[in-house]
């Protein structure tokens, strides 16, 4: 492999740009890459396709939608026959809907609002439960006593008015809320208004929820608005220029796109016009079958005064007003002494004191005011320890194991430093913490997945190691793993794994969540969407986009601003930018 002034993803990996003859020189000190120099995820195949990450929404006719989270597929409403008039849906659909048949393979949950034929058939759902034997169905009682046969792949909810019942179903969460059917006569069925919630993201369905049989108070009751919907569907004649009807969608449910339903596209069912005029954020569907995704969050970045030479595979650390960028490599590829700092206020960069001894892929932390540099390239045991105030580094403790493509974070004043690789063969598990008070290292529980390139982030006290490489085959296989690290009880638990392989990704803790940005993935490619992960919710979501791709380079908050600076880019050797968010960005 030959990289010669270039920075490809392995080499960004390995922590290096190199020329060719450094490229040769080098070559017995580290295992060449395997063919195509592809990282695998854990549990996939390098050549599988790309999964799909995000929300897509798509239309089946009348009130029926597949909604897809990530890998997830919710099917509500969908799985009926032709039926009659304006609520029909395509012969088409039906067919492969049951024979589950793409866009209807892997359905995970099928989900019934109530027992009226436009909404569901029993034939229809008989079958397709057939040809998808893990699928779910779930369903008010009307409609599941219409299948005794499949027994526990039904699930029946109870919910009463005022009493919503809340299921889960593997990642799935599912809130059924008692919305009466609209309609003459008191022979209406029982009908379900569903909330469900996948990955962080959640979505309403209405069925055919009549406003006037329970009126604005009792809808608002449920708390809809706070749950931050992110789409909601709804009949279509709630829709209209009426303000009591707009009350009850915008302040009763409040999602921050409006779906209308209960509609085929036989014949115009409204007036395009009206919908928009009073909910531009509505969404309108053209075809049976078309689909809508639900927009990633724009982060709008400015760019800041540029580095005055690129860096990579080093750290930047936020002390006092200042980021320090340290180590690292530089277009030569040589491990670095470099140190700069960036003063946030004056928008300057200043050289300052270079580390003792160059090195990339090391670890590095701020502790009451000073910064320790860890560990790295060539396999190194090395503390050095940085004071703003005398401008120098002098020499700590050194780290009980020699290890490099490290990381850590800071809990109580002590660094934790994880993972990493302790020869190109072996994989740390080490989990050390060394106290910058004492001068002194202790070792903590293991890392119960051995791993190099981890992300690590702390946040209420925890750290979480979130990705990485390398498993007992090869030290090239992409780890979805997270597992976080409790230092008070010296435990560790397994957390949602992430939705896509992301190993020397850059990582910030913001408003209690973690977030990560660029890094490379399972293609041998390099990323620039920005994903947050939220502990209390337990799920990942993507919050937006870097201004381009991004690995080994860096993440850090300061006040009210997110800086995304350095890194290496896949076609060049490095990145010489600064960006800054001046609004942070939305996060679960």
């Amino acid at each position: 492999m030959s990289l010669l002034i270039g920075c490809s993803l392995v080499a960004c990996f390995l922590g290096s740009c190199r020329t060719g003859s450094e490229e040769r020189a080098s070559s017995a000190s580290a295992p060449p890459a395997p063919p195509g120099s592809t990282v695998a995820a854990e549990g996939t195949e390098s050549s599988a396709p790309e999964a799909f990450r995000g929300v897509k929404v798509t239309f089946l006719g009348n009130a029926g939608f597949l909604i897809t989270i990530n890998d997830k597929k919710i099917l509500i409403d969908g799985l009926i026959k032709s039926y009659r008039g304006p609520y029909t849906t395509p012969g088409d659909i039906v067919r492969r809907g049951m024979g589950c048949q793409a866009p209807f393979d892997s359905v995970d949950l099928v989900l019934v609002t109530h027992a009226h034929e436009d909404h569901y058939n029993p034939a229809s759902i008989r079958l397709h439960l057939a040809n998808n034997p893990s699928t779910i169905l779930a369903t008010t009682r009307q409609v599941s006593s219409v299948f005794p046969e499949l027994g526990e792949r039904t699930v029946v909810f109870h919910a009463e008015p005022g009493k919503p019942d809340v299921r889960l179903f593997g990642d799935i969460r599912v809130e059924a809320y008692a919305l009466p059917h609209g309609g003459p006569g008191s022979g209406q069925p029982e009908n379900y208004g569903y909330v469900v919630s996948v990955d962080g993201y959640s979505f309403f369905h209405s069925g055919d929820m009549d406003s006037p049989s329970f009126g604005f108070d009792e809808l608002r009751s449920y708390g809809f608005p706070e749950k931050k919907l992110d789409f909601a569907i709804v009949q279509h004649f709630y829709l209209t220029d009426d303000p009591a009807e707009r009350r009850l969608l915008t302040e009763g449910i409040g999602a921050s796109y409006i779906i209308p339903g209960h509609y085929a596209l036989t014949e115009p069912p409204f007036s395009r016009d009206t919908i928009l005029r009073n909910y531009p954020e509505a969404v309108l569907f053209d075809a049976a079958l078309d689909s809508w995704s639900l927009p990633t969050p724009a982060i709008s970045w400015l760019a800041a005064e540029p580095m005055p030479t690129g860096n990579f595979a080093g750290r930047a650390v936020a002390l006092g007003r200042e980021i320090h960028i340290v180590g690292g490599r530089e277009l030569s590829g040589v491990n670095g002494d470099f140190h700069l700092a960036y003063d946030t206020a004056t928008e300057r960069w200043a050289r300052r004191a270079p580390l003792n001894r160059g090195r990339a892929n090391f670890a590095m932390a701020s502790v009451s005011g000073k910064l320790y540099a860890i560990g790295g390239d060539n396999f190194l045991s090395l503390v050095e320890i940085y004071d703003p105030v005398k401008d120098a580094w002098t020499a700590g403790a050194p780290m009980p194991t020699k290890r490099q493509h490290i990381d850590c974070a800071v809990v109580g004043g002590r660094i934790y430093v994880m993972g990493g690789l302790e020869s190109w063969t072996r994989l740390s598990d080490k989990n050390e913490a060394y106290d910058p008070a004492s001068d002194s290292w202790r070792a903590m529980a293991p890392i119960p997945t051995p791993r190099h390139n981890p992300i690590v982030a702390e946040l209420g006290g925890r750290i979480f190691v979130i990705g990485g490489a390398g498993d007992a085959s090869s030290i090239w296989k992409g780890l979805l793993v997270v597992e976080a690290f409790d230092p008070a009880l010296n435990t560790w638990e397994r957390m949602p794994p992430l939705p896509g392989v992301r190993f020397q990704a850059a990582v910030a803790a913001i408003n209690g969540a973690i977030v990560i940005a660029g890094g490379g993935d399972e293609r041998d490619s390099i990323s620039s969407s920005i994903d947050a992960f939220d502990p209390a919710a337990g799920a990942w979501r993507a919050i937006g986009e870097l201004p381009g791709p991004m690995v080994a380079g860096y993440l850090v908050p300061m006040g009210d601003r997110l800086y995304a600076l350095g890194g290496c880019d896949g076609g060049l050797a490095n990145i010489m930018r600064v960006y800054y968010a001046d609004s942070l960005p939305s996060l679960p």
